[in-house]
């Protein structure tokens, strides 16, 4: 399936011109939800072609060549200026499917089976922020005025070009950020931790210390490969 979100209409910033997301999965997509910002959950294996929801100045269609597209005229602004109530989806994959994303700034994510990925319909001015329970390998676009941050669990990290990968599953009750290349921080309450390529990152539920290992790459991204 490729989800395809169209820009929502007068935006202020050229970068929102283009389209602001797409998202590919191998038909068919069982179970995968998307939930809206106002709490609608749509299945998307169960909707028909046409429009599927409509609300906060954007509507969703699905079209006969199974995609889903974004249309409105929504801003990231209003007219003062000022930035507008942040407006989240949130992609929840079941138990052994998976699932691809690409994010407004053109980041690509996937998605592993059992995860939960919550992402603004659009990025604000100054960062970049998504939130992750599960599994998913991040390709961030690079946006040297907008750095990119990930929330799993207690634990945030943030890069500005990079390709890694983060577990954050509840029942494992530790965060392990795996660096492929580029450069990553990895901050829990006071503790900050630079991690560099092929080694990762751990930090555990109840201790702010943060450690770091030379990686097995070749079995961390096993599910991606």
């Amino acid at each position: 399936m490729l989800l395809f979100l169209q820009n929502p209409g007068n935006v202020v910033d050229k970068e929102e011109d283009k389209p602001l997301t797409i998202v590919e999965t191998v038909l068919p997509a069982d179970g995968i939800t998307l939930t809206l910002d106002d709490g609608s959950v749509i299945r998307l294996d169960e909707q028909a072609n046409g429009i599927i929801s409509q609300g906060t100045g954007v509507a969703i269609k699905k079209t006969s060549d199974a995609q889903l597209v974004y249309e409105g005229t929504r801003s990231s602004k209003n007219l003062s200026g000022q930035t507008e109530k942040e407006i989240l989806n949130t992609i929840r994959i079941p138990n052994g499917k998976q699932f691809r994303l690409t994010l407004p700034d053109g980041t690509r994510v996937w998605l592993n089976t059992a995860s939960t990925f919550t992402y603004p319909v659009v990025f604000g001015a100054k960062e970049r922020k998504v939130t992750l329970e599960g599994e998913a390998y991040f390709e961030v676009a690079e946006d040297k005025e907008r750095p990119f941050f990930v929330s799993a669990h207690d634990t945030k990290i943030a890069v500005t070009g990079t390709h890694f990968n983060v577990s954050a599953y509840s029942t494992d009750r530790s965060v392990i950020t795996t660096l492929l290349e580029g450069g990553v921080n990895i901050m829990k309450n006071a503790s900050v931790a630079k991690i560099t390529p092929g080694y990762q990152g751990i930090t555990r539920e109840g201790n702010d210390e943060i450690t770091q290992y030379k990686a097995n790459i070749e079995n961390t991204m096993a599910w991606y490969n």
